[in-house]
């Protein structure tokens, strides 16, 4: 530093001497205080860049007019400090020289020049000897002194209690933030008394037992299926959905319209699905709450859950093109999801959710309810549960999961267990076997929850053996009763295909005829209006013809759909009830086979050439009866 300036010195000859050339790099000086880098938690093969660099910068204070440094009343010069803080983004792209602390720093802003800047910041002065570390994604982590611990948004958490470590989550993910655990059994069992058990008196079982099985499920092991819970306004769903996630976001409230209500906000003005599962990349081991799916086209909301449905459910990151060719993958998810909204859902998007209506009046008063539910000493007792069990976990973590994941069937609390336990309670239900084998995962899920938390507090000497079979056994009809609810044909596209050409059928948007192009038996359940009267009375058709009936004498009559139309009318059905559908061709065609209604050519082809009106086409021949109701699946 000389006079107030960083310099390079050049030595350069003069004549038979050498002199130093000074050359100013910038106005000042500075040194690095602090370089971190990030851990979002998701491993890389790469070292990690520097994210984060704080400096320090001194400069001496300067007449305005004269440029000449001013002096205090000893003579001294005067010195000013100011402190940046450059993100990893403005070290890569050089936009770290726009945010100096003051103007015309930097004598060169050529490549060159910044160059010689980070050369004298880092060699005129001491720098750290090493990188901190930055947490930017919730979740497991291990160490090798004290083994495994879990990060939040306020620090972590070991076998041994609160470890203090840095963290910069983004967004809403900042109210995933938990308290100091504890061992102390009388504090867990009040925490428990006045904020849990509170919620078995004043909720739904078969809404809130669910949910709280899905975040006590997910610090544990991620849950693939999200929970949904939809309902029209003023229903409760968004705040039954806080209860549960105050376990681990206490600050989670509606107390006033500033109070943070949500993790993720799923509205048309909220984040978008993108930024929702980018969020959520970094949400591992957590559950989250992403709020209100709702829009006034309905179609963008529907698309917005269905993108997040995939993702969670798949677990993969969106892949994106390199800007020097390739593919790069974003991390992939492994968050837990709890959704709201008043949106129907149907087709891919529900085979992937875990469905519960909530209709208003079903909860009394909810204003009063959930002012009282909400109270702040209750959120911060749920919050000290969270925190609690996850200590439980960090203490015994390779244990429970090793039980979990490799214990057979006839062993206690294992995934083997617990999959033959509610795989035999939904055989007799009459879903589709897709359908029952997405309940059985989410029962599986939300059951093994609430043994968790049950078995940490009956450990720790909080509740009773007694207290906990009588809590779970509230919990397990809840969890029935949420099952035995959910639509079985709206998630099988075969189903809901047919469903809705009996409603275009009924409300006079289709028609059917014979092969031979003639008016059907039973013509007014098939889509004709009967107009005039008898003698003079005549068929009309209604709508849009959708495909021809054969009549095979004493065999079974066959309905030849035509797909396209078909797909076409049941489309516009779907749409005009707020519920749009992205089925194809394909997958209708699928359901179809899969159900036993028709077969594939030796091709492979899910069409079947068949002449109608004398025409050879392409249809789908399954059944008239399956139209007609007479199917033996349960959709009379």
């Amino acid at each position: 530093m000389r006079l107030g300036q960083t310099v390079q010195i050049k030595v350069e000859r003069d004549g038979e001497d050498f002199r130093n050339r000074y050359i100013r790099v910038f106005d000042g000086w500075g040194e690095v205080l602090a370089a971190s880098y990030e851990d979002s938690g998701h491993e890389a093969r790469a070292t990690p860049p520097t994210s984060e660099v704080t400096v320090q910068f001194h400069r001496w204070v300067r007449d305005s007019q004269t440029g000449k440094p001013v002096r205090d009343e000893n003579g001294n010069v005067q010195i000013e400090d100011a402190t940046v803080v450059w993100d990893e983004e403005q070290i890569r792209d050089g936009s770290w020289a726009q945010a100096l602390p003051w103007l015309g720093m930097l004598e060169s802003t050529s490549r060159r020049g910044k160059d010689l800047f980070w050369d004298a910041l880092y060699g005129a002065r001491p720098t750290p000897a090493q990188r901190s570390k930055v947490y930017t994604g919730t979740g497991w982590r291990e160490d090798s002194d004290f083994g495994p611990y879990f990060v939040h948004a306020g620090g972590a958490i070991t076998a041994e209690g609160s470890l203090d470590v840095h963290t910069r989550l983004t967004g809403g993910l900042q109210r995933l933030r938990l308290p100091e655990p504890s061992l102390d059994a009388e504090q867990l069992r009040a925490a428990w008394l006045e904020s849990t058990e509170v919620l078995r008196q004043m909720l739904p079982a078969r809404v809130i037992a669910p949910l709280l099985g899905l975040v006590w499920q997910a610090p544990f092991v991620p849950v693939p299926l999200i929970t949904y819970v939809y309902g029209a306004p003023g229903a409760g769903k968004s705040s039954c959905a806080r209860q549960a996630m105050h376990f681990l976001a206490p600050g989670l409230t509606e107390e006033s319209s500033e109070s943070p209500k949500t993790i993720l906000s799923a509205t048309n003005a909220g984040d978008s699905a993108i930024a929702m599962t980018r969020i959520l990349a970094n949400a591992r081991n957590m559950a989250v709450l992403a709020d209100d799916f709702v829009d006034t086209d309905v179609r963008k909301a529907v698309a917005r859950f269905e993108f997040l449905v995939r993702a969670v459910f798949d677990r993969e990151g969106r892949k994106v093109g390199g800007q020097r060719g390739g593919v790069k993958e974003a991390p992939q998810i492994d968050a837990s999801v709890i959704a709201t909204g008043q949106i129907g859902l149907n087709g891919s998007a529900l085979q992937r959710t875990f469905s519960i209506g909530l209709n208003p009046g079903e909860i009394k008063d909810p204003y009063r309810t959930f002012g009282l539910l909400e109270q702040g000493p209750r959120r911060e007792q749920r919050a000290l549960l969270g925190s609690s069990m996850i200590r439980w976990i960090a203490k015994h973590r390779d244990v429970l999961r090793d039980h979990y994941f490799n214990g057979d069937e006839n062993t206690t609390h294992t995934k083997a267990q617990l999959g033959k336990l509610w795989h035999e309670r939904t055989a007799p239900l009459p879903h589709d076997p897709g359908a029952k084998g997405r309940m059985k995962d989410a029962a599986v899920n939300a059951d093994h929850g609430i043994r968790l938390m049950l078995r940490m507090l009956v450990e720790m000497g909080a509740i009773s053996q007694e207290e906990a079979t009588a809590f779970h056994t509230w919990a397990d009809q809840g969890i029935w009763d949420a099952l035995v609810r959910q639509e079985g044909g709206a998630s099988n596209p075969g189903i809901m295909a047919i469903e809705l050409l009996r409603e275009a059928l009924a409300s006079g948007s289709a028609h059917l005829v014979t092969t031979d192009g003639q008016i059907p038996d039973e013509a007014e359940q098939l889509g004709w209006t009967r107009r005039g009267m008898p003698p003079q009375d005549t068929w009309s058709p209604n709508g849009v013809r959708i495909g021809a009936i054969k009549n095979n004498g004493e065999g079974e009559p066959r309905l030849y759909l035509h797909p396209r139309v078909t797909i076409d009318i049941i489309t516009r059905m779907a749409s005009s009830t707020g519920e749009p559908i992205t089925d194809t061709v394909h997958t209708i065609g699928s359901s179809f086979i899969a159900h036993g209604w028709m077969n594939a050519d030796k091709g492979g082809n899910q069409t079947l050439g068949r002449r109608v009106e004398g025409r050879f086409t392409r249809v789908w021949d399954i059944p008239l009866n399956v139209l007609l109701g007479d199917n033996g699946s349960g959709m009379d």
